[in-house]
């Protein structure tokens, strides 16, 4: 009887910061099996981000300040949803909460430092329906209404 075997892991240790440099982290990911994405919420768009999500909380790792406590915090609406900015220079970088069953850890890909080499401009981003809620849905290959490529 054959068996079959999980393909080897693609992951890939990738560092990242905030624009000022006090924001300084790990992400331990495939951008390929878990494909960046983004959202047609209203935070998202404004704040413009590319969503990457590592398989586990753990790929993500805090090298400075010592805790996300010391980031800012904003939450709106029913508040499922954790956005941490830096505080100096303001920029997102990350995204913890859940909604429903599922449970988010996102880090802004924008955030990953330049010199780890990703293009942006070559990777397939799928596309969220956050405005409506519609997480169950799943993500598409191309923006949901009021999205943006």
């Amino acid at each position: 009887m054959a068996t079959e075997t999980a393909p080897p892991s693609s992951k890939k240790l990738y560092t990242g910061s905030c624009h000022c440099g006090f924001v300084k982290y790990t992400v331990n990911v495939d951008i390929n099996q878990i494909p960046p994405s983004r959202c047609n919420c209203t935070i998202c768009l404004k704040k413009g981000s590319i969503s990457v999500r590592p398989e586990k909380r753990e790929d993500i790792t805090l090298l400075s300040p010592a805790t996300v406590d010391e980031l800012t915090e904003y939450s709106f609406g029913e508040k499922r949803m954790r956005h941490y900015f830096c505080q100096t220079c303001g920029v997102a970088c990350f995204i913890f909460g859940k909604y429903g069953d599922m449970y988010f850890w996102v880090v802004n890909g924008l955030t990953i430092d330049t010199d780890q080499g990703i293009d942006w401009s070559t990777i397939r981003l799928q596309y969220w329906d956050g405005i409506h809620n519609g997480w169950e849905k799943g993500t598409r290959s191309e923006p949901y209404p009021n999205g943006s490529w």
